[in-house]
């Protein structure tokens, strides 16, 4: 029942009278299906495929499809059919070979069955069979773990189910338990193996940004010459990794060809800023600004005497008791957290009057990758802020205001800490784990010791405008 606490049913696990199966100890969960009948196997199958295929029309938050895998290790005859039945609906298939029982027997038939042409009904029609050796050597196979079913023609249906499913070679991946690459990486590959139009690339793109496996885009993906990218979809999967903070995938769009400079605007900028992760100090610093404002229009409100004048004076900031992200935070913002942040030695070009607008557009700028080592530093993200820094057009002064980035932020911790006693704990670990380095990449045409010196100098002596 919802309202109690207790379990609905205790569950003890005892050896299984024949006929029925123990609960595995090793799940946390367990869906368990009824039909009416009793001591019959395989009564899932039907309703797990529906369950699978709502699931999969489903969207994460990102726009991200979720798509179905499924992953055969070791099993029976049902896990043969499950198999079949995954295959039918369209979906892909991962065989753990090595793993023993049904797993081996269709890795067997996958790899030595060969494609014949036949005639039916007067057409032509290409099926998977197998050589007598190999027909003998896979009953063999199916007689070691298998012989207390011969009596119920186990070897046929399973030969058959086999031969089925070899005739998926784009969809069915096989991968070896003795294989040194990750598993996610080849269930990732088996979703890739499909081509089609350019949604369905962008989803595949998309997913792969998602799981963080620049490999398996640019082997599946890239590499296929049907693949093209207009620059409206390389834009979007470019601002949707530096929003996941995918520096492999940063390097391969730019390397590709995506266009940076037309890709760093106020609308995409805006973005960028309004999805930085609660756990970054440059949302933290937003979400500071944004209650000092709360306070300010708090006060304001009194001193003008009313509810209704309050009402007026509403700005754009909208604070409610469970956070909910940033959202409408302008380039202005920035500009202002920026100047903040270098004490006055900076200047900020988001401090012109223009970005305190909620106006966006596809105005473009000077330095856009000065821009994004800055965005990248706010965000935490030093990889990618390096990616970008190695292509400015003024090195020295970005390095600059990024390490001075890196060193207010580290000040800033322990009051954020002293704030929020609920993120005490965890900007204590972020503390530890998060490492903050220098920019120290000697820039071009700068000597060792003149870098040494810059760094050494105070900024408080400098004023950039980037």
């Amino acid at each position: 029942h919802p309202q109690s606490r207790e379990p609905i049913v205790n569950y003890t696990l005892d050896a299984p009278a024949k006929g029925y199966a123990a609960l595995d100890p090793n799940h946390t969960h367990h869906f368990l299906v009824d039909d009416g009948t009793a001591e019959k196997e395989g009564i899932e199958i039907e309703f797990r495929g529906e369950l699978e295929n709502l699931i999969c029309n489903m969207f994460t938050k990102d726009g991200v499809s979720l798509p179905m895998v499924c992953i055969m290790i070791e099993g029976g005859m049902q896990s043969i059919d499950q198999a079949v039945s995954t295959l039918r609906k369209g979906n892909t298939l991962v065989v753990l070979k090595g793993s023993g029982r049904a797993s081996d027997i269709l890795c067997y038939g996958f790899e030595h069955s060969i494609e014949v042409e036949t005639v039916e009904d007067g057409e032509k029609k290409k099926v998977r069979m197998l050589t007598e050796p190999c027909r003998k050597e896979m009953i063999k196979l199916i007689d070691k773990d298998f012989s207390k079913y011969r009596a119920q023609g186990i070897v046929e249906k399973m030969i058959t189910a086999v031969l089925e499913i070899s005739m998926y070679r784009e969809t069915v991946t096989v991968f070896s338990i003795y294989n040194p690459e990750p598993l996610d990486f080849y269930i990732l590959s088996s979703l890739m193996q499909s081509s089609g139009n350019s949604a369905t690339r962008m989803r595949q793109m998309r997913l792969a940004i998602t799981w963080g496996h620049a490999r398996v885009a640019k082997e599946f993906i890239f590499s296929r010459k049907e693949y093209k990218f207009s620059s409206d979809e390389l834009n979007s999967l470019l601002l949707f990794s530096i929003i996941k903070q995918r520096t492999a995938f940063v390097k391969l769009l730019i390397d590709y060809g995506a266009d940076v400079r037309a890709f760093v605007t106020q609308t995409h900028l805006t973005r960028l800023y309004n999805e930085l992760r609660s756990s970054t100090g440059g949302y933290r610093l937003l979400q500071e600004k944004r209650k000092k404002e709360k306070i300010e229009r708090g006060k304001n409100t009194k001193s003008e005497g009313g509810l209704q004048n309050g009402r007026k004076n509403k700005n754009r900031f909208s604070i409610r008791r469970k956070d909910k992200g940033l959202r409408g935070v302008m380039l202005s913002d920035v500009g202002s957290i920026m100047g903040t942040v270098m004490q006055g030695s900076y200047k900020s070009i988001f401090c012109d009057p223009k970005y305190n607008e909620r106006a966006q557009g596809d105005e473009t700028f000077e330095n856009p990758f000065d821009i994004l080592t800055m965005y990248s530093a706010l965000a935490d993200c030093q990889p990618m802020a390096l990616l970008f820094w190695e292509n400015c057009k003024t090195p020295m002064a970005t390095g600059l205001v990024a390490h001075k980035i890196y060193m207010f932020l580290d000040k800033m911790e322990g009051k954020w800490a002293r704030m929020d006693e609920e993120m005490t704990e965890k900007l204590e670990n972020a503390a530890q784990c998060r490492h903050r380095y220098i920019l120290h990449t000697r820039p071009v045409n700068v000597s060792p010791d003149t870098f040494t010196l810059y760094l050494s100098l105070s900024l408080s002596f400098y004023s950039f405008s980037l």
